[in-house]
């Protein structure tokens, strides 16, 4: 039998992103906020909390939880409770220690249809925008959601194949999140602004900047 060494190097050149993934990331995110957009008023963060919020089923979550599972202020988790269990998506009831001041937040039968909803018009999206047609690429498109779903875990392996799509977009989106986050504090550049560096470096020349709207699929 044969072993294959990996080095550090070689380590590294596997975990190299260039110009054409994180073109491939941007239509993947873009087409999946589009399809959130055309079947639905919520915002991302308030999407996100709902699919959280689904995740674990009939247990719930308290606001509490929920603020650690999505990684975010509480005031704004506060929000985006607020504005969805005014919606009807959720609710929130009293915790089962008997505990009155804590608030279990649960997602309602109109929760999980609208998450149906938005989670057919997610994968229609993802279609038109990428050559489906082709059976290899369909392959590779629908592999990347499953894949994509899990990257933020649910809450409840119950459930862990319903609404990939959904699921696959709050991913994608933490990704964006934190690698924008990434960005300004070590280089102090927008995400657009380090693509356009990235192709920059890549080419080693001059480019127009209609080029670049071209080469990495930018609006002007």
């Amino acid at each position: 039998m044969v072993r294959t060494v990996r080095t550090k190097a070689n380590r590294k050149d596997e975990l190299r992103l260039d110009s054409t993934h994180l073109i491939a990331f941007d239509m993947a995110h873009t087409a999946l906020r589009t399809g959130l957009a055309s079947a639905s008023t919520l915002n991302i963060i308030q999407f996100h909390t709902l699919i959280k919020v689904f995740t674990t089923g009939t247990m719930g979550l308290s606001q509490t939880d929920l603020c650690v599972c999505l990684d975010l202020k509480p005031n704004v988790v506060s929000l985006a409770v607020q504005v969805l269990e005014e919606a009807g998506l959720i609710s929130r009831t009293k915790g089962d220690d008997g505990d009155g001041r804590v608030k279990v937040v649960r997602i309602t039968d109109a929760g999980c249809d609208h998450t149906a909803v938005v989670n057919v018009c997610i994968i229609e999206q993802l279609y038109t925008i990428f050559p489906t047609q082709n059976k290899l690429f369909r392959s590779i498109l629908e592999a990347s959601i499953a894949a994509g779903a899990n990257i933020d875990p649910p809450a409840s392996e119950d459930i862990v194949r319903r609404f990939l799509a959904s699921r696959a977009l709050v991913s994608l989106e933490l990704i964006r999140r934190t690698f924008e986050t990434m960005l300004r504090n070590l280089a102090g550049v927008s995400f657009n602004e380090y693509r356009i560096l990235q192709r920059l470096s890549e080419v080693g020349t001059p480019l127009r900047s209609v080029d670049l709207v071209h080469q990495l699929c930018l609006s002007p």
